[in-house]
């Protein structure tokens, strides 16, 4: 190895002075660009791979579903952080979980003022694609799927919603349908009402116990599906839940002896009553108010329609419980289900034949 003379060993300092500059420089360089990537927000986004089944009636698809709408809540409307969609999974998109996962979609945009946070991967799956496309969510998460909605099981899908207790667009969808006879068309339209104008007096009475802490919170979110000779209205509120309003219009209307003979007859004498039993004691509070005054009737309404019809089906979720009422053969069954997470507020799905075959003779 020859050793450097004085001239060549100064050479070679400054040339690792050059090369040591030019890497401080870049390296200075790559920095400012990480912080202005950070600061336009462009830093990795969480990925969240979405349930394979949207369906909140079976145990294990609610727990599913509701895992998944919490992290998307936390994320992005706590946390404010970037998060992808993996909807890849996913395969079915049932009424009431596709509802559901629409209407929190829907209010973390108004909150945030926008979904600029959250972005997706489409379903592998063409039906739910076109499911995700017809109602617009593709469009609402900026992804330029270029699948086109086409299966009459989508297409038939129509939505609305609000923030005040206007049941217009409600009407216009029911009238719409117009091979439901004008009887049970009426007795839906009035449930539906109902429901709406509970949105606007009792549900969002207080805050919504999900960690957003939001304060002013409300809204309404409807899907009207024609399908297989049914149709079905979906109607779902983000507000504190039956649960949590009952007790409370109990106590303003001064009806507690009502309503502890209502729950003594039902379930005999308990301490504690979970949600389920709850909504079911809440609609012999309707029939028991509407005996006495002559008012209220829209919730028995949608039950009514029900009970003269075959094949009919009520369904309602609030919080960590739910109230299932079918009618099949003549004969009338109700399933009251409990479950260990809370969709933190209120979904409503009558489900109705068209056929007039399916009335009931008295």
């Amino acid at each position: 190895m020859r050793l450097l003379n004085s001239d060549d060993r100064i050479a070679w300092i400054r040339l690792s002075h050059k090369r040591h500059k030019r890497e401080r420089k870049r390296l200075k360089k790559k920095r400012g660009k990480q912080n202005h990537n950070q600061r336009k927000g462009t830093h990795p986004s969480f990925v969240l791979k979405a349930p394979e089944i949207f369906e909140l009636i079976g145990s294990i698809n609610h727990k599913l579903l509701l895992e998944f709408i919490e992290k998307l809540r936390d994320k992005v409307l706590i946390q404010k952080k970037r998060v992808r969609i993996d909807f890849s999974n996913t395969k079915r998109m049932v009424v009431c979980g596709t509802l559901l996962f629409f209407s929190e979609l829907h209010r973390i945009e108004r909150e945030l003022g926008s979904l600029s946070l959250v972005s997706c991967i489409p379903p592998e799956d063409e039906t739910a694609a076109q499911v995700l496309q017809h109602l617009g969510i593709l469009k609402m998460l900026k992804n330029s799927c270029p699948i086109i909605p086409k299966h009459a099981d989508v297409i038939n899908w129509k939505t609305a919603f609000g923030e005040i207790t206007d049941a217009t667009k409600v009407g216009e969808i029911l009238e719409a349908e117009s091979k439901l006879p004008q009887i049970k068309a009426k007795k839906l339209y009035r449930g539906v009402s109902e429901a709406m104008t509970n949105v606007s007096q009792h549900a969002y009475m207080d805050l919504r116990n999900d960690g957003a802490e939001i304060v002013g919170d409300k809204g309404w979110w409807m899907f009207c599906r024609e399908e297989d000779d049914h149709i079905s209205v979906a109607f779902c509120d983000l507000g504190v839940g039956i649960p949590i309003t009952l007790p409370k219009t109990i106590e303003a209307n001064n009806d507690e002896n009502m309503f502890k003979s209502i729950l003594y007859s039902l379930f005999q004498d308990k301490k504690k009553y979970s949600d389920g039993e709850l909504i079911r004691a809440a609609i012999e509070v309707k029939r028991s108010r509407t005996q006495k005054r002559h008012r209220g009737k829209g919730l028995l309404d949608m039950i009514k329609a029900i009970e003269t019809t075959q094949g009919g089906r009520l369904v309602i979720l609030s919080n960590k419980g739910g109230y299932l009422y079918n009618l099949n053969n003549s004969k009338p069954s109700e399933d009251i289900k409990n479950y260990k997470n809370s969709i933190f507020g209120t979904l409503i799905l009558w489900s109705l034949p068209i056929n007039r075959d399916a009335e009931v003779k008295s």
